[in-house]
């Protein structure tokens, strides 16, 4: 655990080394709700790049429901795991950090995975129209897919890379002001989970939201959205310096899950509403889509801290094997599981047993190529991964 110190501003003089287990552990759930929420995507109602021929309705309450709160939560991890680094160790190895571990992630990924993974929507859209896997594969071997455009799934990386400058520039403002936001600061961390702050909060987070969702469907790389995730990773850089507010959270970790689901069912109308008229503005839509969503993803958030700071404090073997090779699963998770949902797309099977064959499918592909491509290799060391034993 983190040893915690009372500042009412962002400095902290006295660092620990030592990672708090529970924020890490909830990044890699995030991580993990992301990646099994992607093959779940082709059986929602809405409209998708990649369309399974089996639909199924519940899969749109679980997608709105999953994707309102995972990146956001996966934010305010990234912001405090960036804080205790800049705190530890001082902006040159800081930004050292990010070019090793995100910046060169990013080129490297978009290079050689943004043409496999239009590649997988290529040979997935074909076996879903098709119902056959031998044209979808004909598609495929014709190349059309190299070429370079979107980022995918990437995003994140580059979102990582601006919101550390950002949140850098912020620490170097208020430590300027120091002694003038000093009184600012204590009122701010007294109220932080409080009812005050906490609708203050809320309100913060759906003013960038709510105009996300009016003119689209707040797609995680809107510019609108991109504010509000950069909230949440603010979030977490302040909570690294004010990390003694997080026991506060335990007593009632109940309470914001509980929220969120009594706010889900009107979220769930308004989210779905918009994905089916995503190029329509809705300013009315999206006051509700928006603030809806920002509850859920305040409330999850918070009640998501509460919880692995009370369950998850500690790791056993697996939970670290899983910790260490998140990084590699989620970059590469991508391009699998919509390549297994092609395979799927052809079987007449209902929906649920091919989400779950989609899965099965996918994580040995994964798994395997983290421990051939990535433990057993220099890549190991930039994506955090510890190198394997030699047998004795």
């Amino acid at each position: 655990m983190t040893r915690t110190h009372t500042n009412h501003g962002f400095a902290d003089a006295a660092q620990s080394d030592q990672r708090n287990t529970a924020i890490d552990s909830l990044r890699v759930a995030m991580m993990s709700v992301v990646m099994l929420g992607h093959p779940l995507l082709p059986y929602t109602t809405v409209p998708r790049r990649f369309k399974d021929p089996e639909t199924l309705p519940a899969a749109d309450v679980l997608a709105v429901f999953l994707y309102g709160f995972a990146m956001p939560a996966f934010f305010v991890t990234a912001g405090f795991a960036a804080s205790a680094l800049y705190a530890r160790r001082g902006s040159a190895a800081f930004w050292k950090n990010r070019g090793l571990r995100i910046a060169l992630p990013l080129v490297v990924g978009y290079l050689l995975l943004t043409p496999l993974t239009r590649a997988a929507y290529e040979f997935a859209q074909t076996a879903a129209l098709s119902g056959s896997l031998a044209s979808a594969w004909q598609l495929v071997t014709e190349a059309r897919w190299l070429r370079w455009g979107k980022v995918y799934h990437l995003w994140f990386l580059a979102s990582l890379i601006l919101f550390s400058g950002g949140a850098v520039i912020v620490q170097s403002l208020v430590d300027a002001q120091a002694n003038r936001l000093a009184v600012v600061a204590t009122r701010v961390k007294r109220s932080l989970f409080r009812a005050p702050g906490l609708i203050g909060l809320t309100l913060c987070v759906a003013a960038f939201m709510i105009p996300s969702y009016s003119s689209g469907t707040g797609q995680g790389t809107d510019g609108w959205m991109q504010l509000a995730v950069f909230g949440f990773f603010l979030i977490g850089w302040t909570l690294f310096h004010w990390r003694d507010l997080l026991p506060k959270l335990t007593a009632r970790w109940w309470l914001g899950p509980a929220v969120a689901l009594a706010v889900m069912p009107l979220c769930g109308w308004a989210t779905r509403e918009r994905l089916l008229a995503e190029a329509v503005t809705d300013v009315r839509l999206g006051l509700i889509a928006g603030g809806t969503n920002a509850i859920l993803a305040v409330a999850m958030t918070l009640g998501l801290l509460g919880i692995f700071q009370r369950f998850f404090a500690t790791r056993g073997a697996l939970g670290q094997y899983v910790s260490d090779a998140s990084y590699w699963i989620y970059l590469i998770h991508f391009p699998v599981v919509i390549a297994a949902g092609g395979i799927m797309a052809v079987f007449d099977l209902p929906a649920v047993v091919k989400y779950l064959a989609t899965i099965a499918l996918s994580l040995p592909v994964i798994l395997g190529s983290y421990e051939v491509l990535v433990r057993r290799s220099p890549m190991g060391k930039v994506l955090g991964a510890p190198p394997r034993k030699a047998a004795s």
